[in-house]
């Protein structure tokens, strides 16, 4: 009963406790710490209370070049040492135009005139690819000009052939038959009349002998004659002339596979032509490139600067100075190609990198204007216009922070690239509201917990503004309940 009667007068008390300190805030009393949990229930709860939130954001930003200029070796083709001859001192004043890096130039100049006889190698072979494609088209032609006019020749004779010389062939052969035929009449004849003649004379017949005997053997003769010349006419006929016919057509033929065969073959050493023009197109025109590239890699080697400013060794990267010792810039170093060796910024014209954490970035919007007071000189305060919010954070410990770009009026020419400030943004109050620490919340649930009971219960609520310690609890918990101060959630989360 006394250990009974021990809680419920602890609990009273707490409750008073709260209400006293809530009435306290309301009346007016702002120099209190208004946004200050009312007393635990437990070591590790907190309980629910009314309170003002006082919306005056505070978190640190740095400042960063505007538009510097960056001494950046981007050489294209030439791939070898990058050999310094001499380069400004650091913390040097320069204009517009002055030289602040050059190079030594030996090996460059070497590459570069290799690459003009390279250049003029191609030149000449582009000449010669496109003399043989010039003089190959017209052999060609010609080539083929005299073999189309071999096939209408031929096809000319076989033509002539057909119409006129193979009647005229076949008619000699007819005429040779035929005057033969008149010879071996004659002859009959004329053996006929000596036959009569030696009946009627009075010849003796050894002579008659000899004579007919002549005659007999004369037109046997001139029979063998005949025969032979038709059958010499008709082998013409059937068989000589349409074998010398057969050669005349197989002339066309081949003829016209010639012209066929010459037309392929003048087409692939027409393509070849072209395509050894092609090549060699190519290669002048890459052997151009690479003596243009390396002669504007040449202009790498003597860089001016774009801006009046300062010099700076190294580059400004992620909100600092990435540095680069002046020993590795002495004469005769060699420097690494792509990166950043100089910068050149502009002493006034500054912007600012602020670190705007997660729970507040929602009070941020492109315009929202801020306080920025340089940390090295607090008496100078300038009035700083935010940039659209990143959608994306960096991770800083256990908080996601938000860089957000502020655009600054001209600045104190004392205030460098990665001198700090403090930036603060006045959001406004919110009087009266439900208040719980941060730390409570976890991805919009508490943890609820009771007197007497470890037992713990999640539920969602509506969380509404926060000033980084504290956060508004616009609906699922009631003023006086007692949360986790510290959210249940898995670890690493």
């Amino acid at each position: 009963m006394a250990r009974s009667n021990l809680l419920r007068n602890w609990t009273t008390l707490a409750l008073a406790c709260g209400i006293i300190a809530s009435a306290w805030v309301m009346a007016g009393n702002t120099t209190a710490p208004t946004t200050a949990p009312a007393a635990a229930a437990s070591g590790d709860s907190t309980i629910v209370h009314r309170g003002n939130l006082n919306l005056s954001l505070d978190f640190k930003g740095v400042f960063e070049p505007v538009q510097p200029f960056e001494v950046r070796l981007n050489p294209r083709r030439y791939h070898d040492d990058l050999i310094i001859r001499r380069v400004v001192a650091p913390g040097t004043k320069v204009s517009k135009g002055d030289v602040l890096l050059e190079l030594d130039t030996d090996k460059i100049d070497t590459a570069i005139a290799a690459a003009q006889n390279q250049l003029n190698i191609a030149q000449a072979n582009l000449t010669k690819a496109q003399a043989d494609v010039r003089l190959g088209g017209q052999a060609d032609a010609q080539s083929m000009s005299a073999a189309k006019q071999q096939l209408v020749d031929s096809q000319t004779e076989l033509k002539r052939w057909d119409d006129i010389d193979s009647g005229i062939a076949l008619l000699a052969r007819s005429m040779i038959s035929r005057i033969s035929d008149y010879y071996v009449e004659s002859y009959t004849d004329e053996l006929n009349e000596l036959k009569k003649m030696y009946k009627s004379e009075d010849l003796t017949n050894e002579t008659a002998d000899i004579v007919m005997k002549r005659a007999i053997r004369v037109l046997d003769l001139e029979k063998l004659m005949s025969k032979t010349a038709h059958a010499g006419s008709d082998r013409y006929a059937d068989f000589e002339a349409g074998i010398q016919r057969e050669q005349l057509l197989n002339g066309v033929s081949q003829q016209s596979i010639g012209v066929a065969q010459l037309n392929a073959t003048q087409i692939q050493s027409s393509d070849l032509r072209q395509t050894s023009l092609v090549t060699a197109q190519a290669a002048e025109e890459e052997a151009r490139k690479n003596l243009d590239q390396l002669r504007r890699d040449l202009e790498l080697f003597s860089v001016a600067s774009g801006i009046d400013g300062v010099v700076v060794y190294g580059s400004f990267q992620h909100k600092a100075w990435k540095p680069i010792e002046p020993d590795q810039f002495a004469p005769g170093e060699k420097v690494q190609a792509d990166q950043v060796l100089l910068t050149v910024y502009r002493p006034g014209k500054l912007g600012l990198t602020a670190e705007c954490p997660e729970n507040q970035l929602g009070y941020f919007s492109a315009g929202t204007k801020v306080r920025v007071t340089p940390q090295s000189t607090p008496d100078l305060v300038y009035e700083g216009i935010c940039q659209t919010p990143p959608a994306i954070a960096e991770t800083q410990g256990q908080q996601q922070i938000f860089n957000i770009a502020v655009d600054l009026p001209p600045a104190d020419r004392r205030l460098a690239p990665g001198y700090w400030a403090d930036v603060n943004y006045n959001a406004g109050d919110r009087r009266n509201v439900l208040l719980v620490p941060v730390s409570a919340v976890w991805r919009d649930k508490v943890w609820i917990t009771k007197l007497g009971s470890s037992a713990q219960e999640p539920r969602w609520v509506v969380i509404g503004a926060s000033d980084g310690r504290n956060v508004e609890i616009k609906s699922g918990l009631a003023e006086g309940e007692s949360v986790l101060t510290k959210a249940e959630h898995p670890a690493g989360q």
